[in-house]
């Protein structure tokens, strides 16, 4: 094979398409264009959230956690019938237009095709939930998870909540056992 084969190859494969199940676990990353911001004040994340809210009705799906940070995104999601990439085009393209129009902008928000991480619910949900909920302390915005409105935490102060614990009494009790077991979901070595 040379190496010109080699180069086309590679440049003319297509994606490979996203793994789609009832009942898949996704922890979804997306980061703006350029590492951009995408939220640029509250309202944006308002309008955000009311996407979520409005497309988890037209296509559901269990949103077990969430951090919106000012220039990316993590959401921890199970879907049902309708796969995660129509879920997320449409809610993408949605939030991209409601943005380009109210800045006067064009173009990508988004920095390309956002990750998609199958999750292995039993082994990983409670560390996950932790993970992103704890990404505004990572990123030494506040000291404690309860002091970010934006992230789906318990003691959030969003407008729009889903509380995990919700979720979690959903599936069952056992879960909500470890996590009301978990002393402090901030207080581990994560500073």
């Amino acid at each position: 094979m040379t190496f010109l084969s080699f180069f086309d190859r590679q440049l003319f494969m297509a994606r490979r398409p996203r793994i789609h199940f009832p009942g898949a676990l996704y922890h979804v990353i997306t980061r703006g264009n350029r590492r951009q911001g995408i939220f640029l004040d509250e309202k944006d994340l308002e309008k955000f959230l009311a996407y979520i809210v409005d497309y988890k009705y037209r296509h559901p799906f269990r949103l077990y956690a969430y951090a919106l940070m000012k220039n990316h995104l993590h959401l921890l999601m199970e879907v049902e019938e309708t796969p995660l990439s129509r879920i997320m085009q449409s809610l993408l393209f949605r939030y991209t237009r409601y943005f380009n129009r109210r800045y006067g902008e064009v173009g990508h928000l988004f920095q390309g095709r956002y990750k998609a991480i199958v999750c292995d619910k039993d082994a990983y949900l409670l560390e996950l939930v932790r993970y992103i909920h704890l990404n505004p302390v990572r990123a030494k915005i506040v000291k404690s998870p309860e002091d970010y409105g934006w992230t789906g935490h318990l003691r959030g102060r969003n407008k729009i909540t889903f509380t995990f614990y919700h979720f979690l009494s959903a599936l069952n009790q056992s879960l909500v056992k470890s996590y009301n077991s978990i002393p402090d979901l901030h207080r581990d070595n994560v500073y």
